[in-house]
């Protein structure tokens, strides 16, 4: 058998209702259309209870549906990476476990541009409801005309102009070639919660993107209190759902600084397009002002403590056309980590 066009992985946990809605989505939208050219594959991280049973059972009925659970339990991040192991398609779509297909056709649109063979990624506007689904919170997260298509010479400059967190960031947007993914060391993006966003640039920083303007994934939103009590049992993520401070002192801060090092020593990004990206979602404004701000928090809050991290971050910022406030402000978040003496002139 060939291998088919496009590989669904998805990562999932504990999650039986959502995913089930959204597997089920997909087979309505593959049966006598796609059999041959999709396969959804589901990677369970060793769910409590055998919780996703009946996901399983759904799997064995259809010839492009595949299952397989985990002995033991890897945590989110690294089953963001691990779900895609088994993939055989052309392209990739990692997919989050809660989330769904908004559109009737939203998959004959995804096939329809990989199909044409001009892009390496192909990024898709999103809606986003609350978990019950009862309430639309946004129509169309982007904002964009629902009938463009716009065209970028490679992923980094889509970033500066939507942003290197604010879409991509998201990953049920993201459909890309499969093979020049798994050939990246994702060493230097652990720690972040988003090991494919860094893989995705350092793989497709200068590939030909697609991004199309009609929001056909929808992004299924808890609040705080639902993601905590979905996956509060689970170390790293209690860390991750707990209060926005200690999140983004723990991955957004010296785990992202680390991740865009490597961007710019692979020359996915310039210093100059570090300093320039500006963020609409998690973060609202420049990233780097952000990145200072959550070191800055990483020190108050005393969650590291290696010498080397804090070298390490420092030499990131100093290669950095920072302005005059923004090196006074990263000096005093370096605080005694940076000896007077060697402390960045403004």
């Amino acid at each position: 058998m060939s291998n088919p066009l496009l590989s669904i992985a998805i990562p999932a946990y504990d999650r039986p209702r959502e995913l089930l809605y959204g597997i089920e989505r997909f087979i309505r939208q593959i049966e006598g259309r796609h059999e041959d050219e999709v396969e959804i594959r589901v990677s369970d991280d060793c769910s409590p209870h055998d919780s996703l049973a009946e996901v399983r059972d759904l799997c064995e009925r259809h010839s492009f549906l595949h299952f397989r659970r985990y002995d033991e339990n890897v945590g989110l991040e690294r089953n963001l990476i691990k779900c895609t192991e088994e993939c055989r398609g052309e392209y990739l779509w990692i997919f989050g476990d809660d989330d769904f297909l908004e559109t009737p056709d939203a998959l004959e649109t995804v096939v329809g541009h990989l199909k044409t063979g001009e892009i390496d990624v192909l990024v898709l506007n999103r809606t986003r409801r609350n978990f019950s689904l009862d309430r639309l919170l946004w129509d169309n997260w982007m904002n964009l005309d629902e009938k463009r298509v716009l065209h970028f010479d490679g992923l980094a400059e889509l970033c500066l102009s939507f942003g290197f967190i604010s879409v991509i960031g998201f990953v049920s947007v993201n459909v890309f070639k499969r093979e020049l993914f798994t050939k990246v060391d994702f060493g230097s993006y652990w720690g972040t919660m988003y090991p494919q966003l860094g893989g995705m640039l350092e793989a497709f920083h200068s590939r030909p993107v697609r991004l199309l303007g009609n929001p056909i994934v929808c992004h299924r939103t808890q609040t705080a209190e639902e993601k905590k009590a979905a996956l509060g049992g689970k170390e790293s993520e209690t860390d991750f759902m707990s209060d926005i401070d200690r999140r983004n002192a723990i991955y957004f801060s010296h785990p992202y600084v680390k991740m865009l090092t490597t961007l710019l020593n692979k020359e996915a990004f310039s210093p100059e397009d570090v300093v320039s990206i500006e963020e609409n979602t998690v973060i609202n404004g420049k990233l780097v002002d952000f990145l200072i701000h959550t070191v800055n928090l990483s020190r108050e809050m005393g969650l590291c403590h290696d010498r080397n991290v804090w070298t390490n971050t420092i030499a990131f910022f100093d290669r950095l056309p920072l302005s005059s406030s923004q090196i006074e402000v990263a000096n005093l978040a370096f605080g005694d980590w940076r000896s007077a003496e060697n402390c960045r002139t403004i």
